[in-house]
């Protein structure tokens, strides 16, 4: 079989343009996280007080029950479209972006549920 330099160049340029889409960065969920994230959910997982004690719903990230059932891609879908009061990130972030977000905030996980800090309930009535 003969080969012709253009399909020489070609195989080359398929094959080093390959090595280069594996070589891409993914995005950094930590820093996501911190960008868009950290606000309501807090630094490590737990909501702010103040936020926790008017906001029902709002789950402390750091509590292995939250992840019961849900994959990475469930909670991507959840980042964008957002749940509640937390707004869509579609079109604000990719899903690639999105998925980061949900690979990192796993990592806030207790590995004792026991250890896992809990917002405050709010006062019936308020």
């Amino acid at each position: 079989m003969r080969f012709t330099k253009t399909t020489v160049a070609l195989s080359l340029g398929f094959a080093l343009g390959a090595t280069g889409l594996l070589a891409q960065e993914q995005p950094d969920g930590k820093a996501l996280y911190e960008a868009n994230c950290v606000r309501c959910h807090g630094q490590d997982g737990v909501p702010p007080e103040v936020l926790a004690s008017r906001v029902k719903n709002l789950l402390p990230l750091n509590d292995p029950a939250v992840y019961e059932g849900v994959s990475l891609d469930s909670t991507a879908v959840l980042l964008d479209n957002g749940i509640g009061l937390m707004k869509p990130y579609k079109g604000v972030l990719t899903k690639d972006e999105e998925l980061a977000i949900a690979r990192y905030i796993r990592t806030l996980v207790k590995k004792d549920p026991g250890s896992v800090t809990l917002p405050p309930k709010p006062a019936p009535g308020s």
